[in-house]
Formats: C-alpha cells, structure tokens, sequence
C-alpha cells in the first residue's frame, strides 16, 4: 500500500514538490503552507545589478512661487545628466509635509516623467501653509536610500531654497544617518536671491554642512542656467570619482 500511494502521488506532484515534502514534518505541514502564503511580495524592482541609486529630494513649498518652473528644470537637467549611467532613483517633495512623486525607476525616463507631476503646493487652496519641512524630506530620502538592498554607490540631491521650518528631525540626526549609511549628499539651492550676501550666509546653511560632512557639494545656483549646467558637471565628476562610470 505505501508503494502504491507514493506511485499515485508521484502522478501529480513534481518530484522536487514529494522530496520538499517528505523532509518537513507532519506536524509542521500546516505551518509551513500558511506561512508561504502571507510570505510578503518581492520588491517589484530589484536594485542587485545597479551600481548608482540616487535620491531626490525638492522644494515645493509657496515660497518657492517665483522659481517652481526652473526646479522642474533642474530635474529635467538632471536626467540628461545621468542618462546613460544605469542608475536608478526616486522623488519626494516638501512643503509642509512629505510628498511621494515618483518611485524607484531607471533616472533616464523617471525623472523626466517626475518633471512634469512637479508643482506647487497649496495643501488647503487659500496660499497659507507652515513652514518648509526640509529636514524631515531629507530623512525620508536617506532612510529610501539606506533600505535600498545594494550595495550601490548611494546619493541624495535636494533641489530648494534650504531652509527648515518646522521639521520634527533635527539637522544632527540627518548627517549621523547619512554618514552609516554611506550617502553621499549634493545641494542645489534654487531661489531669486543669492544664498550669501558678502560673507553672510542667508539660507542653506544646514545643506552646506550635509554635503561636505558627507564628501559632496552644495551649489548655489539660483536661477541661472549656466550656474545649473557647471554644478550639475561637477555632481558628475565627483560621482564618477567615488566609483562610478563617467556619466
């Protein structure tokens, strides 16, 4: 009878479906199919064979108004920048809260397709709002960067004028998390004012210290194309440096 029952089940089981079965216990049977069925889902894009992962963090609060559509710019410049380098990013926004506007895809297309979901925000229609939460989106995107499973080359880039106005993290704790996680940060301040009048810093001041204690850089570019095209250069440059292909 045991020799017939197993000629039967061999009728309709894979032979690797009967050896699987036979080395787990009677008793573990039940546990054993539940568990596989609320076995949670594979990422549905795997980053194992990229070797750049890139976070994108931009400022779409009101007071950003006057330079919206040059932020969508740099995004877009950005994309060019890296086409061809086989990395993969993301986009989050900040206002006076977090906003998700693209997720993890190829830079090439993402980022433009990001370009055009850009705007301002106006949370409840009447231009009121608090202030920026700067440093509540960059612990966003470093905590998407250093969940990423890879050991890719990591790096944030924020996109806004660089200043806080109420985020519940504090600057210490973005650049303790940036430096374990190995992310290396870039700055572009986009604004209709300079960042630094004579020797005072106006704003930025926070983004300046998060790019050089993480080996990057922050620009002041403003609105001024040429400014854009050699900061996005040197963005190039120092990520080919650290590793990875020319872009």
């Amino acid at each position: 009878m045991p020799l017939l029952f197993a000629l039967l089940l061999s009728a309709f089981l894979p032979v690797n479906h009967i050896r699987n079965a036979a080395l787990i216990p009677a008793k573990d049977c039940a546990s054993t199919r539940a568990s596989v069925m609320h076995r949670a889902p594979s990422s549905p894009h795997s980053h194992t064979d990229r070797t750049l992962l890139i976070g994108i963090v931009i400022d779409t609060h009101p007071q950003q108004r006057n330079v919206i559509a040059f932020e969508r710019q740099v995004i877009e410049s950005l994309a060019g920048a890296l086409a061809g380098s086989g990395a993969d990013g993301f986009v989050i926004s900040y206002s006076d809260q977090i906003h998700p506007i693209a997720d993890w895809s190829p830079v090439d297309s993402g980022l433009r397709d990001a370009a055009a979901r850009i705007a301002l925000d106006d949370v409840d229609g009447t231009g009121k709002s608090r202030g920026a939460v700067l440093n509540d989106g960059l612990l966003a995107g470093l905590t998407k960067l250093g969940s990423a499973d890879s050991g890719a080359q990591k790096s944030l880039i924020v996109i806004g004028e660089g200043n806080d106005g109420g985020s519940a993290a504090q600057f210490s704790r973005l650049l303790d998390v940036a430096k374990a996680r190995h992310v290396q940060c870039f700055a572009l301040l986009v604004a209709n004012h300079r960042s630094q009048v004579g020797r005072v810093r106006q704003f930025g001041f926070d983004l300046y210290r998060l790019a050089s204690g993480t080996k990057g850089k922050a620009y002041d570019v403003r609105t001024d194309p040429k400014l854009l095209d050699e900061a996005l250069k040197d963005v190039a440059k120092r990520l080919a440096s650290a590793g990875q292909p020319a872009l």
